[in-house]
């Protein structure tokens, strides 16, 4: 595979529509079922939490998820 060398513009060679090949049926079977499991996102949450000992006012945003929480 050739690449493409430093780019100036890599979203002109990212198809608007790259979630649906990552996003497929076979990831939704496989990774829902971990996503809905509200005891794990805790349990992580209160782990990153540990690691970075946030100040009482500080926001801490999911950018795959887009969630945010208040800690």
């Amino acid at each position: 595979m050739k690449g493409l060398g430093p780019l100036d513009n890599l979203e002109r060679y990212v198809s608007s529509y790259w979630w649906i090949q990552i996003l497929n049926p076979l990831y939704l079977k496989t990774d829902s079922d971990v996503v809905a499991d509200n005891d794990l996102r805790f349990q992580e949450v209160d782990s990153i939490l540990e690691m970075l000992h946030p100040s009482k006012d500080a926001f801490i945003l999911d950018v795959c998820c887009r969630e945010s929480i208040v800690v």
